[in-house]
């Protein structure tokens, strides 16, 4: 996985 993709979802809340 890039490093922008890994951004991407790590700025997203974690809501389960």
């Amino acid at each position: 996985m890039t490093s922008v993709a890994s951004a991407e979802h790590s700025r997203l809340p974690m809501q389960s």
